[in-house]
């Protein structure tokens, strides 16, 4: 397959995302983490979308740890968000247990067809689309 241009390259950004990236690259850095998390949700079986309590790193470590399983792409925050992701979206529906999140966990990090950065990619799409604003500043710290 024939590689394509990163349409990312036509894109202006703001000075403080560029300072972000220039940081963290395309992942999440605990603040950014713990915000994104803050904005999943979850259908609550009445058609109503609630927060899920969100997991620690250290419970997300200790779930892998539990398992035997080691990521070997994680960078920074990215296996906590992912993590969460998977409770908020799948967890009591194609995820059925704590084994099986522990490999999605693993699944969605070590993907070898993907881009370094691609859930941070998708997760600031994801952002756009829904038009909510990312506070850089208070990302960086």
């Amino acid at each position: 397959m024939k590689k394509k241009n990163n349409l990312q390259i036509y894109e202006v950004l703001p000075e403080v995302e560029r300072r972000y990236l220039a940081n963290y690259g395309k992942h999440f850095n605990r603040q950014l983490c713990d915000e994104a998390v803050r904005m999943m949700r979850r259908e609550n079986g009445e058609g109503k979308l609630v927060r899920v309590a969100s997991l620690s790193k250290e419970q997300v470590e200790n779930l892998l740890s539990t398992y035997g399983i080691t990521l070997e792409n994680n960078v920074l925050y990215d296996h906590v968000y992912v993590a969460n992701m998977i409770h908020a979206d799948m967890r009591g529906s194609s995820i059925e247990d704590d084994l099986h999140h522990a490999r999605a966990i693993k699944d969605f990090i070590d993907d070898a067809d993907q881009e370094d950065g691609y859930l941070f990619d998708r997760w600031r799409a994801d952002m756009c689309g829904k038009g909510v604003v990312i506070d850089w500043e208070e990302m960086i710290g």
